[in-house]
């Protein structure tokens, strides 16, 4: 089952920031998420509807919505700052 993957206006500019190696590790793991959204590093954070996908020191922060198959990207930040707000 493919999923349709959306991506927040906070997360694209995360994305553009990144320098071009990173930037397609994390086009790379997007795409693995919309092909399977818990294949790799996938963690649900405690106490939230958010999951979380690990690719080297940056975090994909994510809704998943299965009855649209959709996955909706929150923000893409590094590891140190990405769960502050959470």
């Amino acid at each position: 089952m493919s999923f349709e993957v959306l991506i927040s206006k906070q997360a694209f500019e995360n994305l553009q920031n990144l320098d071009l190696r990173m930037k397609n590790r994390i086009k790379r793991s997007i795409d693995e998420l919309s092909q399977d959204p818990f294949k790799g590093n996938v963690v649900r954070l405690k106490g939230h509807d958010i999951f979380r996908k690990r690719t080297g020191s940056y975090r994909i922060l994510f809704t998943i919505d299965f009855s649209k198959s959709t996955i909706f990207i929150i923000a893409i930040l590094r590891r140190v700052t990405a769960y502050k707000n959470f």
